[in-house]
């Protein structure tokens, strides 16, 4: 084989490999990073809710703290809508961002003591809440995709 044919044949296993490893869909942002693990966990939760087994409760507990950990570092960061928001409001579309993170980590929190409670309804109702603080959240504060 000559070299060019070497150097054409490893660039294109090289290609190959990146396309392969590659994730399909990447997060654009900290925040997207910080809410898609967020979610994962959430999905893990809500399906396991389903038939919740209380020998289960420390993985469903661990989970929910999980998503409070993803949560407050969510809270610190700015919402992708920020930049387009005009200066003069910008602070209070912070700050009402920042409150009702605050509430929607309050719900976690409440979720995590029903989960370790073996409190099961009470932990779907607060599944449902943060399902529809989520759904009013990307209303307020995220960019429509186009």
């Amino acid at each position: 084989m000559n070299c060019a044919r070497i150097v054409s044949l490893v660039f294109t296993v090289l290609c190959a490999s990146a396309l392969l490893t590659a994730s399909p869909v990447q997060a654009a942002t900290e925040m997207d990073r910080a809410f898609e693990r967020l979610e994962k966990d959430f999905k893990k939760l809500r399906d396991a809710l389903e038939a919740p087994q209380a020998a289960d409760r420390d993985q469903y507990a661990k989970l929910a703290d999980d998503m409070l950990a993803e949560a407050r570092k969510a809270r610190e960061l700015d919402p992708e809508m920020t930049p387009n928001v005009p200066q003069a409001q910008r602070a209070q579309f912070l700050e009402h961002f920042r409150r009702d993170m605050d509430t929607f980590i309050e719900n976690i929190g409440k979720l995590s003591e029903a989960l370790k409670n073996s409190k099961w309804d009470e932990a779907r109702q607060l599944m449902e809440a943060l399902r529809l603080d989520k759904k009013e959240g990307h209303k307020a504060y995220r960019e429509k995709k186009k």
